[in-house]
């Protein structure tokens, strides 16, 4: 496989094409031809205009003399690139002022510009007097004439350094009739450079578009048949087409019928090289046809249109037609990714014709694939069209992988969701999270070697396709229905949703999803990635929707209908209670949020009747609650088997640090107690659901047992010996089996933690801050291995920590009401009087749902009345496993500022923060306590509690008032609330 630096060094050597650039032109000519040609600064204006459209970053400025004294003495003051002499307005004094500047600055281009036929007249009678002119050009009235003039002097300055650097294409033209070139050069590079452009506008992102116009083809303009031989000579390598007047006469030369002599001198070593030849006289055609050459009569209307439609299918602008030697059609492609897609399915004898006419370097080199067009012209295959077919497989497969981590492509026609690369749809933003998913392709790419450092692992991106914001729009306005939704809080969730089910999908959206239907049949995440959403001051992590779907319903129409209502459910998320309660809680107008949508291949493989990934997982490069001998700065990684809803919804999992996975942070019996249980899959069976149901309506949920461990999850399973109190390892150990990822992280079966390691301390240092990933890993029923990197985010850790450590508190019992050895947060600037609490006594696991709606119902209140709280309770906070502890969105206690998490006897649960919401409390600055009932030092004064004044009592939650605002210390480690 080519090394991916072959690709990266491109953009180097793109940096050190065209050094020579005009900076200053001085134009000479009388104050009225000055006045005329400016029009109070028209003209100057006009050529920045034409640098700007056609998207070229050095702008010429044009300075003025009206006679020989003010032109030296502008070139005295002046850094001074090219000298133009406007004939008409100079002619009395031209010879002698062209003498007088070759004198003192001979190697200064002057240019002649011609305006009348007289000009012509004085030209062909002083050819002598004028030998030291370089060019000679005819003004219209069109200043593309000096776009012109100012392109092809740099190009032809810097060809021979160029072509050293890189196989830069070169289009020689040979005219002699000044006015008829100076309206063709005017057009034609008007014309290369917008096809250029349009190329590179389908390949590369728009941070390097200024590069790769750098790549363009070279127009180099000659006059005679000696200069045209010696040019295509020296670069017979890199011309890809050329264009020629039939007879030449120029400065008191004439050579008739050199146009026709060229031709046959270039047909006799390149048989296939474009040859377009030009001429007044039509009756040239015959002549120029039976040398195998393309002809253009010049007084023909349309001359533009010829011209274009010449470059695109002779010199490669254009699609790329594959043909067979007999010239039938077999195929066509616009880009790399439709080029793939055709040369795989072509007959060789196609592939093999072409790449021996050299039409796919030209067209390669025509959009700008310098690197690529060199490789594959090294390559010089000469044997089957089998091998020429796995080169040219290598080559752009090695290429377009290279790109996919760089760019985000657009999406056309001939994009496919099979090959993988992440593509846009639409215009405007692609969300928080399309801004993760292209940074992590450009890490890779340029700061990186881990791919190639474990080269048992497939490491990516899941191929994904991101509706922009601007869909987003697109679908609101053209539904009135969505007019006033954004100021509609009288709607119930439910209410929004149904009205953004029953709204149109925009045809052009609809064009889209059903491409991708078309091209896909795996299970596909649709995945919310609002502008805001994964900032580090604004997260929004978990309060809009994600849906999985099968995508494996026999009809076509039945998936196209469940990715829109995955699609519509998404940007309803936009508007749902809890979005809007936490935009309210950030300050945030809803106008400043708008919804781009992921849509992805789920990372994963088939297992027996399920679709998973063997492995999900967060991972941390901070640890809010190290072990011992570890740092916070260790990191740390939360496991699930299955899909990741298990790590984010905070069920049970499995938590290591990569910097030493072979150390069990917990028991052995701790971690029997608290492993995995269930985990959660797509069955492609499940061919029929209703998403508004919610977002598991298309998800199972499985028992892990021990049928499965010794299955499929076999290599997550460890055998439990429990009159020992140890795991057993190896396959044909008998017993019963628990997850405890033991063959991954003690015996590195796979280097799952090493990478994950890499990509921790890579993701610090590329962020500057500290982060958080989200990625799977799976064996396939085949034993490949893969790593899916599937999103990173900044993470908030406050450096506002206590100055001293808060050990000493622990035997001060007296003075607290609540001591925990694993917290998390800082500083909390508001003042806290309120406690919001469950009680052990009232507390119940079966009813953990209806204690959440209690609670939703006090934090109501305390938002009515501007109030913040301590939260107080049994078991996991957040956790989507009822029996965890209570199920709460982050809307129903959004008015917490610290939260207390109680680990009753009965609980086999670990600290955990590898989720969502927990992700939304460290932005807010929301501290967070875990109080073990194993850990002696943490305590909680119940008695103290109950003594104070109560607000309110429910059938579940108590709410009491302390007399004096609460003092809430933090160290980093250990937190206590005192009395």
């Amino acid at each position: 496989m080519i090394n991916s630096n072959y690709w990266s060094l491109e953009l180097e050597r793109l940096e050190e094409l065209m050094p020579y650039r005009v900076d200053r032109i001085l134009l000479i000519a009388s104050l009225y031809d000055s006045f005329v040609f400016e029009v109070d600064g028209f003209l100057a204006e006009q050529v920045a205009d034409d640098f700007y459209l056609l998207n070229l970053s050095s702008q010429p400025g044009i300075v003025h003399a009206s006679g020989t004294q003010s032109a030296l003495r502008m070139l005295e003051l002046e850094q001074i690139d090219i000298v133009v002499i406007h004939l008409a307005s100079m002619r009395s004094i031209a010879l002698e002022l062209i003498s007088t500047i070759k004198d003192l600055y001979p190697d200064l281009p002057v240019f002649l510009l011609l305006g009348a036929p007289l000009d012509l007249m004085f030209v062909e009678n002083h050819v002598p007097e004028l030998q030291r002119v370089d060019e000679f050009f005819y003004w219209n009235g069109d200043s593309k004439l000096f776009l012109a003039m100012i392109k092809q002097w740099e190009e032809r300055k810097n060809l021979q350094h160029d072509c050293a650097v890189m196989q830069v294409p070169v289009i020689i033209v040979i005219e002699t009739f000044i006015p008829y070139y100076s309206q063709f050069l005017s057009l034609f590079f008007e014309l290369v450079l917008q096809l250029n452009q349009s190329a590179i506008r389908l390949e590369h992102q728009d941070v390097n578009k200024a590069l790769y116009m750098k790549a363009r083809p070279r127009v180099i303009l000659l006059h005679d048949y000696n200069s045209a031989i010696e040019y295509y000579e020296e670069y017979q390598a890199n011309v890809i087409g050329v264009i020629s007047s039939i007879n030449y006469h120029y400065r008191g030369d004439t050579d008739r019928d050199a146009g026709i002599r060229l031709l046959q001198y270039i047909r006799k070593r390149r048989p296939t090289l474009p040859f377009l030849l030009q001429s007044f006289n039509p009756l040239y055609r015959d002549i120029v046809t039976a040398s195998e050459g393309d002809f253009l009569y010049k007084d023909l209307p349309g001359l533009k249109h010829q011209i274009k439609r010449w470059l695109e299918t002779e010199l490669g602008f254009g699609k790329f037609v594959f043909r067979k030697a007999d010239h039938s059609k077999c195929g066509e492609a616009a880009t790399l990714i439709g080029f793939v897609h055709q040369f795989l399915s072509v007959p060789e004898e196609s592939l093999a014709y072409h790449y021996s006419h050299g039409h796919i370097r030209s067209w390669l080199m025509t959009h700008a694939e310098l690197a690529l067009a060199e490789y594959i012209h090294s390559v010089g295959i000469k044997s089957s069209g089998l091998e020429l077919k796995d080169k040219l497989a290598e080559a752009f497969s090695s290429l377009i992988w290279f790109r996919r981590r760089e760019k985000i492509q657009e999406w056309n026609n001939e994009s496919d969701l099979n090959i993988n690369l992440i593509y846009k749809v639409g215009e405007d933003s692609i969300g928080g999270k399309g801004r993760g998913l292209a940074f992590l392709n450009v890490v890779l790419n340029r700061y990186s070697k881990i791919s190639e450092k474990y080269p048992a692992l497939n490491i990516s991106v899941p191929v994904a396709a991101i509706l922009a914001t601007g869909e987003f729009d697109r679908f609101v306005t053209s539904n009135s229905a969505l007019s006033e939704i954004s100021s509609r809080t009288d709607l119930t969730d439910t209410e929004i949703d149904k009205l953004f089910l029953d709204c149109e999908m925009p045809r052009q959206t609809l064009m889209v999803l059903n491409q991708i239907i078309e091209q896909t049949d795996y299970p596909l995440a649709v995945r919310s990635s609002s502008v805001l959403e994964d900032s580090i001051s604004n997260p929004f992590a978990g309060v809009f929707r994600t849906f999985l779907i099968p995508n494996s319903h026999p009809r076509k129409e039945i998936r196209l209908q469940q990715l829109i209502q995955a699609v519509k459910l998404v940007y309803s998320s936009m508007y749902l209670r809890g979005a809007r309660e936490y935009r309210e809680s950030l300050r945030i107008p809803s106008r400043e949020e708008k919804m781009a949508v992921i849509i992805q291949k789920v990372a994963g493989s088939y297992h027996g009747d399920y679709y998973y990934p063997l492995v999900s997982g967060v991972a941390q490069s901070y640890n809010y609650y190290p072990g011992t001998n570890m740092k916070h700065e260790d990191g740390v990684v939360t496991l699930s088997a299955g899909l990741g809803k298990t790590a984010v919804e905070r069920e049970r999992t499995f938590a290591f640090c990569p910097k030493f996975p072979a150390v069990d942070m917990f028991k052995a019996v701790d971690i029997v107690q608290s492993a995995q249980r269930h985990l959660y899959t797509i069955l492609p069976e499940k061919r029929e659901f209703d998403l508004s149901a919610g977002e598991n309506s298309s998800l199972e949920r499985i028992r892990i047992s021990q049928k499965l461990l010794e299955g499929d999850l076999q290599l997550l399973a460890s055998v439990w010996d429990y009159e020992n109190k140890e795991f057993l390892a190896g396959t044909y150990t008998q017993g019963a089996r628990v997850v405890t990822y033991r063959s991954l992280l003690h015996y590195n079966q796979y280097p799952l933690a090493p990478v994950l390691a890499d990509f921790l301390n890579l993701g610090r240092k590329v962020m500057g801050c500290e982060v958080e990933m989200e990625f799977a890993f799976d064996v396939d029923s085949r034993g490949r291995a893969c790593f899916h990197l599937l999103q990173i985010r900044p993470i908030t850790v406050s450096q506002k920590l206590y100055s001293g450590s808060l050990e000493s508190y622990a035997s001060k019992r007296n003075e607290l009401i609540a001591f925990s050895s694993y917290a998390l947060g800082s500083e909390i600037a508001e003042e806290l009087c309120t406690f919001v609490y469950i009680h052990p006594d009232k507390f119940s696991i079966v009813k953990t749902e209806e204690i959440a709606v209690e609670l939703d119902e006090i934090n109501g209140r305390m938002k009515s009345a501007g109030l913040h709280y301590v939260l107080i309770g049994p078991g996991r906070w957040g956790s989507s496993d009822r029996f965890l502890g209570i199920p709460v969105a982050w809307n129903q206690i959004s008015r917490a500022k610290l939260i207390v998490e109680i680990v009753l006897p009965n609980m086999s649960i670990e600290a955990s923060h590898g989720s969502h919401f927990f992700h939304n409390l460290f932005s807010m600055n929301v501290g967070y306590l875990t109080l073990w009932d194993k850990v002696q030092q943490d305590y909680l004064d119940w008695d103290y509690l109950d003594s104070l004044e109560t607000s309110f009592s429910g059938s579940y939650v108590t709410v009491k008032k302390s007399p004096s605002p609460l003092k809430i210390l933090f160290d980093g480690k250990n937190a206590v609330i005192l009395k």
